[in-house]
């Protein structure tokens, strides 16, 4: 067994750009949802803990795989035949994210972190590697397909996290531009309410606008929820755009919505990055992002008189 707390990138809020907080509600209100549905293919990140035996008997971690948590559940896996399972624990760990001294600097530093998460990417090439080996060692036709199916669902949740964002910024044009085509094509008729093309449309584009606002309503609920967690939620002086639930969601919806497609951009580019490295070689070079760092009063736990402030590699 595994246990996985939701992770929230909540403990700098107030300070996050828009870019940050978008990515910040997403990730978290993911790993929310998979800790809550019993049903839910897992994955630890970040914050997730584990026997030592356990550790020990997979033979521990290994450094050249930039990806520790989800390789560590992948040798995990196979190492017990698919029997692993990944505990939720309902108390969330709120964690940093990325931050600077200026907007663009936290961007810059965002970016970093999306570049290194994207190079989880190469853990498909692991688990492509290691299923073979797996499969052909069972001696029944039964545990061959138990174990198949376990792998199966597992393997779409890795690759549909890196799939998703590769590409949702690369449809969305698309769409555009088919639109385009039809309205200049030579049959106008086929665009009106009653064709199933513009149906279509008009209900996925409908759904990924109630997604994302729905997203961004979760992770207001969220703030809320968690806020005497958050730095500088007791601040006296903190703006009535944080304190206020109404005002608070309608301005960061309006801020998420204008960012939106900055972020999948630059998500899907860094997706393809990665998987161009990935051709090459798993062996990447962990770049850290910037995070606060905090005064420490104990100067005997730090010499240095400060400690740095992530939770999450």
């Amino acid at each position: 067994t595994i246990w996985q707390p939701p992770i929230l990138h909540f403990k700098n809020y107030h300070q996050q750009p828009a870019l940050t907080r978008i990515s910040s509600f997403i990730t978290s209100v993911h790993e929310l949802g998979n800790a809550a549905s019993p049903r839910a293919v897992r994955v630890p990140y970040s914050s997730y803990s584990i026997s030592a035996t356990l550790a020990k008997a997979v033979g521990g971690w290994d450094p050249d795989w930039i990806s520790e948590d989800w390789h560590m559940a992948l040798k995990c896996f196979f190492a017990t035949s698919g029997r692993i399972r990944i505990f939720p624990i309902f108390l969330p760990v709120l964690n940093y994210a990325p931050q600077d001294d200026s907007w663009w600097k936290t961007t810059v530093a965002r970016w970093v972190q999306a570049k290194r998460h994207a190079l989880g990417f190469a853990e498909l090439v692991y688990f492509n590697e290691q299923f073979s080996r797996i499969f052909h060692s069972f001696q029944t036709q039964q545990e061959k397909v138990m174990f198949s199916y376990k792998a199966f669902f597992l393997w779409v949740k890795l690759l549909m996290i890196h799939l998703v964002m590769g590409t949702v910024a690369i449809l969305g044009p698309m769409n555009g531009f088919l639109m385009v085509w039809i309205l200049k094509h030579e049959s106008p008729r086929d665009l009106n309410i009653n064709s199933w093309t513009f149906l279509i449309n008009c209900v996925c584009q409908s759904c990924n606008l109630m997604a994302t606002s729905t997203v961004v309503l979760v992770g207001v609920e969220i703030y809320f929820c968690v806020r005497n967690r958050i730095d500088d939620s007791d601040d006296p002086n903190l703006s009535i755009r944080w304190r206020w639930k109404p005002l608070h969601f309608t301005m960061v919806l309006l801020e998420s919505l204008a960012i939106f497609p900055v972020m999948i951009s630059l998500g899907g580019l860094a997706e393809w990055i990665a998987a161009f490295k990935t051709v090459k070689t798993h062996m990447f070079h962990y770049e850290v992002a910037k995070k606060p760092t905090l005064a420490v009063q104990d100067s005997g736990m730090n010499q240095n008189g400060g400690s740095k402030a992530e939770a999450s590699p």
